[in-house]
């Protein structure tokens, strides 16, 4: 409706104004270190035992108050009923083996595992290209264009929804990739291309971040020797930025699984194919639905999370500390 197209338009608005505001402060303050070479040890100070005591115990009550919506989809999840009660009356695995063993509801769990992987390769196509521009081209686009990339994150997921929705239904009428055409309509490139879109920040980011650090006389010695552009690009900064541009990508999949907006505005147009967040959605409003199911399908998404996040600290190690994402 016009309504939701004006509000859409009055919150992108907001967005991109507030955004630009803050990028502009930012931009006026320059942070710059000087070393000596080697590898940077910063000097940790321990605070005493009383001092530990105190910052525990402020801490620890903040940490617990904060992940008790997490704990309470985990005892929801294996719960066989909880509603009027302070805890659940009995728990059970029977929703955990019903989201595992169930055809119908593996289904939407690889739904989203199948679009967050085409759009991770996406984004890292986005990623690599739109930071090396940005980085090793100065001229009075490059800060539009790293503005453009980095633009999503601070835009509502709705207003990206709505975007899509509208586009797709006008460009593409009475086709596959018309929202409105609910028969007959497959989400799966529009909500390819709107997870790529909405999780690009991250990968870029964190890929700029890589080519900060590598310094453009290594690729100016390889193309000096003979090699082109795409054979140093290939060969020589890929390899060395390759731990940036995994852990930039197995950020993008981990929230590109759990978007919720995009998912349940665009995906449950057709349930047959619908991601995991919409399903969700679904199952808790409708009249047969299950509160556990859905519960369960969200501990799957923190496990997930969890998981993806563990193994880039792992993988990627202090290196990532100088990026700021863990």
């Amino acid at each position: 409706s016009p309504e939701i197209a004006a509000l859409s338009i009055l919150m992108l608005t907001l967005a991109v104004l507030a955004f630009l505001g803050i990028r502009k402060y930012v931009s006026l303050r320059q942070y710059a270190m000087l070393s000596k070479g080697g590898r940077w040890k910063p000097r940790v100070s321990r605070p005493k035992p009383w001092q530990a005591a105190i910052i525990y115990m402020i801490l620890l009550p903040l940490l617990l108050f904060t992940i008790f919506p997490q704990i309470g989809v985990i005892l929801l999840a294996f719960s066989k009923q909880w509603s009027v009660t302070v805890m659940p009356q009995g728990f059970t695995t029977e929703y955990v083996k019903q989201m595992l063993l169930n055809p119908d509801v593996r289904r939407y769990i690889i739904n989203s595992l199948m679009y967050s992987g085409a759009a991770v390769i996406l984004i890292i196509l986005l990623s690599v290209t739109s930071s090396y521009a940005t980085s090793r081209f100065k001229g009075i686009l490059t800060p539009v264009l790293e503005s453009l990339v980095i633009i999503p994150i601070a835009v509502p997921g709705i207003v990206v929804a709505m975007g899509y929705f509208y586009f797709f239904s006008q460009v593409f009428p009475n086709t596959p990739l018309d929202p409105t055409n609910i028969f007959n309509f497959n989400p799966a490139f529009v909500l390819i291309l709107a997870y790529s879109i909405r999780r690009l920040p991250f990968s870029a980011r964190s890929v700029y971040a890589g080519l900060q650090q590598v310094h453009v006389s290594l690729e100016e010695a390889s193309m000096n020797l003979g090699a082109s552009r795409w054979k140093t690009i290939t060969s020589i900064l890929l390899p060395l930025i390759s731990l940036n541009v995994f852990g930039g990508a197995m950020l993008s999949f981990v929230y590109s699984m759990s978007e919720t907006s995009v998912g349940i505005t665009l995906g449950s147009l057709n349930m047959q194919y619908a991601p995991i967040t919409a399903f969700m959605k679904d199952i808790m409003i409708s009249a047969a639905g299950s509160a556990q199911l859905a519960a369960a399908l969200g501990v799957l998404l923190i496990t997930v999370q969890i998981l993806s996040i563990v193994i880039v600290n792992i993988i990627t190690k202090q290196r990532y500390a100088f990026i700021g994402l863990t």
